[in-house]
């Protein structure tokens, strides 16, 4: 008599993980890889993509998705695939990039030939800011998105490098608007995202990574169209205020443990009001927030004390999107401009430089600024069209 299977049909597990895509590439050059996975009826599964080398980087797709990257720095990288199956197995896979820095010219192309090489010598000249002491310098990287200053307080001069890029996606929940800041006080920027037509706001505990965590999800008794992340009441928790410029209405959430927040009060919104930005209260903990108004700023502290700003000359953004950040006692404006894909900052003095170029096929519809906890400097977050989460670590450095 022949036997019978018990225990129903027999489930499939995966097999292997292969990645496609180029070996050798230039800096700039937007790169594409994908994943294939054995056997091919998996086609639901996640990857977790992972770059190490010059650069870092993470992504967490699709297969049916392709990962692209635009290395900015030359040198050797390892690109790495995970996939889980439904039984827990995991499969994974690196490829091995090399990315060399584009050949100079020797002498400029004829009129009717494209020029297919880049002229790095415009790195060597003086910065339009007049700072030409520094020309001795080894020049930067040949690349899309070199350092950028940035001028500080008193006219000191900075630097800022990218240093760290991440990529995930966040739960499908369609966030409209995101906001970033210390939580928990660790140091470490988190994220709040909510909206569209929504008063309900997602908290995601951030890691030295650049990755996020999901906490918890709590009601901001408003639709936010900016959400403010700072340690208004000075137990070094941060704290969230929500801002409805069409319904002009803000509300405070307190921080009374690591993401656990008060039920919402009311604050004042001024008149004329269009942003929002922190700064510190000296020797005082906490932070004390300033509206920008189209009369000029107007400071609110939740503790005794609101300190001098001085004048603020920003002008009022068009179609960009912009995040608020203060880096060492200098206020700048962060502003993604949607046409070029570029990302820049410009200081109260009217100076602006630019920071980073979004490779194509990725754009911003949500952007947060917050300060970098390693060496100083700044932390972008910013959301693209397809909910996907990109963090941008830029640290600064005194030169």
């Amino acid at each position: 008599m022949p036997r019978t299977r018990r225990g129903g049909p027999k489930r499939i597990k995966l097999g292997s993980i292969h990645i496609t895509g180029p070996s050798e590439a230039e800096v700039g050059t937007e790169l594409e890889f994908t994943a294939t996975v054995e056997p091919k009826e998996f086609t639901d599964v996640e990857v977790s993509w992972q770059v190490e080398g010059p650069e870092t980087m993470r992504a967490a797709l699709s297969v049916e998705q392709s990962f692209t990257m635009t290395p900015q720095e030359e040198g050797e990288y390892t690109i790495s695939a995970t996939a889980e199956g439904p039984e827990g197995e995991t499969v994974e896979a690196t490829h091995p990039l090399s990315v060399t820095a584009p050949e100079p010219c020797d002498e400029p192309p004829a009129e009717d030939e494209e020029e297919e090489c880049i002229d790095n010598s415009a790195d060597n000249s003086p910065s339009d800011n007049g700072d030409d002491e520094h020309n001795d310098d080894a020049a930067p990287p040949a690349d899309d998105n070199p350092p950028h200053n940035d001028t500080a307080e008193g006219g000191k001069v900075t630097e800022l490098s990218l240093v760290t890029r991440t990529m995930e996606r966040l739960p499908s929940q369609g966030f409209a608007v995101i906001g970033a800041g210390d939580l928990t006080g660790d140091g470490v920027p988190d994220l709040v995202a909510g909206g569209p037509d929504t008063p309900r706001i997602v908290l995601f505990e951030g890691r030295l990574d650049g990755t996020f965590t999901e906490r918890v999800t709590v009601s901001a008794g408003l639709s936010p169209e900016q959400l403010v992340i700072a340690d208004f009441t000075g137990n070094r928790l941060g704290d969230i205020l929500a801002i409805s410029w069409s319904a002009g209405r803000a509300n405070l959430l307190q921080s009374t443990g690591a993401f656990e927040l008060s039920s919402p009060t009311a604050v004042d919104l001024p008149d004329l009001a269009w942003g929002a930005w922190t700064t510190s209260l000296g020797n005082n903990p906490g932070s004390a927030l300033v509206w920008v108004t189209e009369r000029g700023p107007s400071v609110w502290s939740f503790r005794q004390g609101k300190p001098s700003v001085g004048e603020l000359s920003f002008p009022l953004p068009s179609d960009e999107l912009y995040s608020w950040i203060e880096l060492e006692g200098s206020v700048g404006l962060v502003s993604y401009e949607r046409s070029t894909r570029q990302l820049s900052i410009s200081s109260a003095g009217g100076e602006e430089y630019e920071l980073y170029s979004l490779p194509s096929g990725v754009s911003f519809h949500a952007l947060a600024s917050a300060p970098n906890p390693q060496g100083g400097g700044l932390t972008l977050l910013g959301l693209d069209q397809l909910g996907r989460l990109h963090s941008l670590w830029f640290t600064r450095n005194d030169r």
